[in-house]
């Protein structure tokens, strides 16, 4: 009764303030008092604070097929770098390591070198290509998504359209304004159901690539 003969003794607004400021209380005291699903990592909440579920996801063995991280450099702390790496490429351009801990590798056209602190992988043509032809965003897109399927089947690498580069040739690469370019820079990543799959807020790219219609021309893992 107290409370009613006070509002009473007040004017039309400043009850309304009184009874508004009342209610912002109680909401927020509710929002607070009311318990929230902790999720068991960041990333698996949304930014609004809801949770998503996936349905009709299928995995083979224990773990999933693509590694959990796979920045640029990345690549080779999730997986089996000389077997499933490295490998590879050595068969593939006949790759000898000058030493077993130089991080160097040399063949008659291509070369690769790994950077100790990083454990980035870089494989490179020994002499630049010299060729007038060009190519298209399409084009490079194909080439590098084909090549890397072949190289590393298992990690479903798929490139990113928005971020293929078409480059023109001279003392330094420069992007071209042109619809064909003599060379193309792609970056592919991981992907699950043909979208690509991202990690957090500091996403990187898996693999970068240029390619020409001559084929690669560099390989950064």
């Amino acid at each position: 009764m107290k409370i009613l003969r006070f509002l009473l003794s007040k004017t039309w607004y400043q009850q309304l303030a009184i009874i508004s400021f009342l209610l912002l209380s109680g909401a927020a005291l509710l929002n607070v008092l009311t318990p929230k699903p902790s999720p068991a990592t960041p990333f698996m909440q949304n930014s609004d604070g809801t949770t998503t579920t996936y349905t009709g996801l299928t995995f083979s063995g224990t773990s999933p097929k693509v590694p959990e991280e796979l920045p640029l450099g990345k690549v080779v702390a999730s997986t089996n770098l000389e077997v499933e790496i490295i490998k590879p490429l050595e068969d593939l351009y006949r790759l000898n390591q000058t030493s077993a801990d130089s991080g160097i590798w040399l063949g008659s056209r291509y070369s690769m070198s790994q950077n100790n602190k990083t454990k980035q992988l870089t494989l490179s043509l020994n002499a630049p290509v010299e060729t007038k032809a060009t190519i298209t965003k399409e084009k490079a897109i194909t080439l590098a998504e084909n090549y890397l399927k072949e190289l590393y089947p298992k990690l479903s690498l798929k490139a990113q359209g928005e971020g293929v580069l078409l480059l023109d040739r001279g003392p330094e690469l420069q992007e071209s304004q042109k619809s064909e370019a003599p060379l193309a820079r792609a970056f592919l990543s991981p992907s699950l159901l043909g979208f690509p799959i991202l990690f957090g807020y500091n996403y990187m790219p898996a693999f970068e690539v240029y390619v020409s219609v001559e084929g690669v021309e560099k390989l950064t893992i």
